[in-house]
């Protein structure tokens, strides 16, 4: 049993038991429940309940089955963060919390899942997953962003203020899944191999949906917009100061509206995998995958049907320079289909299915290509590992959107390519006896190599850092008192449309938003009180830093990490 308390109103018990039922059957209990406020953002909250329960059955020695069932209820006050200020170059800091009142992030979801396994003999084993499960989201979140308001506005006309907009949506997810799988250890001319054959089939349907909003109360501002001058509501007065009582700003209320979009799709998949010992020091790994689909998409105004098949396959080989070294080499594909984001539609900008229906049938699939290089040390009489790689990801035949409406359903086929290169590398293990270390840190490089547009074509991709590092150290101070910390790195974004170009001001040459680099400590201690009490206090963002994680393309919504917070928690074993 887990126990929590911290700062921000966090609060969370856990359970895990386990209980013998005879030699060949157990069954399992985990619970969940927890609640706390997003850190320095009172009233932005999250709240978790879960269950699942599990069982076990050993039929005979070579047959097992497992089961489970899980519920999770999900509920949160949602926060989409602060905006970039083109005139200062910089996001605005310390924003108040503008979420209104009747705002919520909610999904529900519940599953339940077979897994049988039978060993035919010590060489040939058999595998299957079967999963059906239902899942429903919705949300009705509040967004803040920057303007002006109008020549017309009776308060403070031409003035710079902030106002707020309401994004929503909800969905329905029904699916079935079931994957049979063939493990077979075998010798082939001579060689070892690990074979693996499986065939799957998934069913998935999507049933997204939108709320009808009443907003109340009267709207306090007008401003400019790209459709000429229209009402809102702004939390910057006339004085430049903050409203009062912002989160009744609005005082909507909402029914759940008409579905605007129904998204289905049947894909049956065939792949092997196998892992060949060609030498007592080289081994090779490859492995092949098709996937069959039938897809259909009805949205408000169109009805999307088409089927296309997918191949994907990676090779790869490992080369042991040692017991303790080795060298490995990695090519692999992956590819998603026009129209793969289930919640979107015909907003192809964002991955829902683009071009007409026509059109949509007949484009290609984005296909992703990646190649690694890299090395393992265990060094230090295995006490330490070191790992060094390169790679290059390269997606190419992207579907990029067009015109000045982000979620046109206007775009263009397989007209974008981009490409990351870059190195990581990684440190884990025991400096001493007392003191262990993890490390990770990588240098990437993202470029756009063609476009729809011939400006895009050498900028950097939206929200995409070049570099990254982690660093962990954790001392035993006794035998039962442990401290350490942590600090996380990362380089500055720019923000944009997803798979593409990061937004560039031509006029000024420099990406339009910035996403600022941040550097985050964390601490740790814990103790353990006796064999079955162990007690942990962890400090979250121990400087206090206020940072971003993602921007989108037109300044706002600019997430907001966690601020300072600490957590005292009491694990139970018994």
């Amino acid at each position: 049993m887990d126990l929590g308390i911290g700062t921000d109103d966090h609060s969370r018990i856990t359970i895990d038991y386990n209980l013998p039922l005879s030699d060949k059957a157990a069954v399992r209990l985990n619970g969940l429940t927890a609640e706390e406020d997003k850190p320095g953002r009172e009233g932005i909250s999250s709240k978790r309940q879960g269950v699942q329960l599990s069982g076990v059955y050993e039929t005979t020695d070579a047959l097992t089955f497992t089961a489970d069932v899980y519920h999770l209820n999900a509920e949160d006050v949602p926060d989409l963060g602060s905006y970039f200020d083109q005139d200062t170059r910089k996001p605005l800091e310390d924003i108040p919390v503008y979420a209104q009142d009747g705002d919520f992030l909610d999904s529900e979801v519940t599953t339940f899942t077979l897994r049988t396994e039978y060993e035919l003999n010590s060489d040939i084993t058999l595998y299957n997953a079967t999963r059906v499960g239902h899942t429903e989201n919705g949300y009705i979140t509040t967004g803040m962003s920057g303007t002006t308001r109008a020549d017309t506005d009776a308060t403070a006309p031409g003035e710079d203020t902030l106002r707020l907009s309401t994004h929503q949506g909800n969905q329905d997810v029904d699916y079935f899944s079931t994957q049979f799988n063939l493990f077979w250890n075998t010798k082939i001319f001579g060689f070892n191999n690990k074979l693996v054959f499986g065939l799957e089939y998934t069913d998935e349907n999507v049933d997204n949906g939108v709320y009808n909003i009443t907003n109340n109360n009267p709207t306090n501002c007008s401003i400019d917009g790209r459709r000429g001058v229209s009402e809102s509501y702004c939390i910057i007065d006339g004085d430049g100061n903050t409203v009062d009582n912002i989160s009744q700003l609005m005082g909507y209320t909402y029914v759940k509206g008409e579905s605007d979009a129904i998204f289905d799709i049947q894909t049956v998949a065939a792949y092997m995998m196998d892992n060949v010992e060609l030498t007592e020091q080289l081994s090779m790994f490859y492995g092949l995958r098709l996937d069959s689909f039938d897809y259909s998409n009805q949205t408000s105004d169109t009805l999307y049907e088409y089927s296309d098949t997918m191949y994907n396959f990676n090779f790869g080989l490992v080369y042991d320079l040692s017991e303790d070294a080795n060298i490995y080499a990695n090519y692999s594909t992956a590819t998603n289909i026009n129209g793969g984001e289930s919640d979107l539609g015909g907003n192809c900008g964002y991955g829902g299915v683009c071009g007409t229906e026509e059109q949509a049938s007949e484009a290609d699939a984005e296909i992703v290509e990646n190649i690694e290089l890299g090395t393992k040390w265990m060094l230090f009489d295995d006490k330490m590992m070191f790992s060094a790689s390169i790679f290059q990801i390269t997606k190419s035949d992207v579907m990029e959107s067009v015109g000045d409406d982000n979620y046109s359903t206007l775009g263009t086929l397989n007209t974008g390519e981009n490409r990351v290169k870059g190195i990581e590398f990684g440190m884990v293990g025991n400096i001493t006896d007392k003191l262990s270390i993890q490390f990770s840190a990588a240098k990437m490089d993202s470029e756009i190599l063609d476009s729809y547009d011939p400006a895009n074509i050498g900028l950097a991709l939206s929200n995409f850092a070049d570099e990254s590092a982690y660093l962990q150290l954790r001392y035993q101070l006794t035998e039962s008192f442990v401290i350490g910390g942590s600090y996380t790195y990362q380089s500055e974004m720019y923000g944009g449309q997803p798979d593409t170009a990061a937004g560039y001001d031509t006029t000024n040459e420099r990406y339009s938003i910035v996403v600022p680099n941040y550097q985050v400590v964390d601490l740790f201690a814990s103790y353990n009180a006796t064999e079955a009490l162990t007690f942990r206090l962890n400090v979250g963002n121990v400087m206090d830093e206020e940072y971003w994680t993602a921007a989108y393309r037109s300044g706002a919504f600019m997430y907001l990490g966690d601020a300072r917070n600490s957590r005292l928690s009491m694990t139970y074993e018994f």
